[in-house]
């Protein structure tokens, strides 16, 4: 488990927190304690899950994608909340995946920071509640805002996409089980940045 930043009172870190444009690099570590605190798994019954957000009947149909650049060009990675790992996806459709990573770049410059997109599974909400869609945009949007929370907490900067790229994230992943609802670019501060 990654160290909580405890010099922040939470009231603060939600008071502070805003739209920052202005992406560095960012290590391991600061996508460990992002993901855990956003997006881990952290207890399950069934095919029940529990995380930091909510999600209708706990079924967390929205995965997160990193989408960057890599010396060998663009790469996907999807966070696997279960073992807290990122797994590099296989990408067989190259220009599908540079037209999304330019996308979001033209949207919101991405810089030496990386883009996070929610790639939503309709399809699991869908088998259990009617007028399923809008439950999974809002989990889409509880998502966002833990980005947001604790990107400030830990001391990152984050700025929401203003697209959710549906159907680049189909053809990106190869799958059309998914499909894009939105996300953000997140990256460390940078020198003299508060």
């Amino acid at each position: 488990m990654p160290e909580a930043s405890s010099d922040r009172a939470f009231f603060d870190v939600v008071g502070s927190r805003r739209s920052c444009r202005s992406f560095g690099a960012l290590t391991d570590e600061q996508l460990g304690s992002l993901f855990w605190y956003t997006a881990k798994t952290t207890r399950t019954l069934g095919s029940w899950q529990g995380r930091a957000t909510p999600s209708a009947g706990g079924i967390h149909p929205v995965d997160v994608l990193i989408v960057d650049h890599c010396d060998e060009g663009v790469r996907l990675r999807m966070y696997d909340s279960m073992s807290h790992a990122l797994s590099t996806v296989r990408i067989d459709n190259k220009p599908a995946a540079h037209s999304l990573f330019e996308r979001l770049n033209g949207v919101v410059e991405i810089q030496n920071g990386a883009a996070i997109v929610f790639a939503a599974q309709f399809d699991k909400t869908r088998a259990v509640y009617e007028n399923a869609d809008n439950l999974v945009w809002r989990d889409a949007g509880a998502l966002l805002y833990a980005f947001y929370a604790v990107c400030e907490g830990v001391g990152l900067n984050c700025c929401g996409i203003g697209i959710t790229c549906s159907s680049e994230v189909a053809e990106a992943l190869g799958s059309p089980l998914y499909e894009g609802v939105g996300g953000c670019v997140i990256g460390s501060k940078q020198a003299g940045e508060t």
